[in-house]
């Protein structure tokens, strides 16, 4: 073998091998249908046939996908860039915010905005995670869990990463 025959088999298995891994990364992701977002669901999740986006019935958590003009990106954000703005807000509707990140994606998304917090309804308490999302459209994803133990934050956090805009 000389230097041009082995060059070609390594690109050609380079090449394979970057293909494996990119289906391997998408083969649990589940597109929503009426929308831009695919992203791989916690396991128990399935698609909801009630609202857009999943559900876990057996725990009774959801995750709601809602769409936006891309042009609403900047004034969502407003609300998770500054945690005391994020706090005063959601605290209207009940929610109490605990921590705000950025979240880098494992997908072409640069970052996504994160919120989590929890909202105590009806004498149980719910996590609840928000996830803001730049594209052609603005996505906002919301995670509403009634079972930390079945989806811990690192679980919801490992989801959002996954999230991947077909634009």
């Amino acid at each position: 073998m000389n230097i041009y025959t082995v060059i070609p088999m390594i690109l050609r298995l380079l090449l394979t091998s970057l293909l494996l891994i990119s289906w391997q990364v998408s083969a649990g992701s589940i597109k929503i249908p009426g929308t831009i977002l695919s992203m791989t669901p916690p396991t128990g999740f399935t698609l909801s046939e009630d609202f857009t986006g999943f559900e876990n019935r057996q725990t009774k958590s959801s995750i709601m996908i809602v769409e936006f003009p891309g042009t609403s990106y900047s004034v969502l954000a407003e609300l998770f860039l500054d945690i005391n703005v994020a706090k005063e807000q959601f605290d209207h509707q009940g929610v109490t915010i605990l921590s705000r990140k950025d979240i880098v994606s494992n997908t072409d998304i640069s970052k996504v905005l994160f919120l989590s917090g929890v909202q105590v309804y009806e004498g149980i308490e719910i996590g609840k995670y928000l996830a803001l999302v730049e594209g052609d459209m603005t996505v906002l994803v919301s995670f509403n869990i009634f079972d930390g133990e079945v989806s811990p934050e690192n679980i919801i956090i490992d989801s959002i990463k996954s999230i991947y805009l077909d634009e």
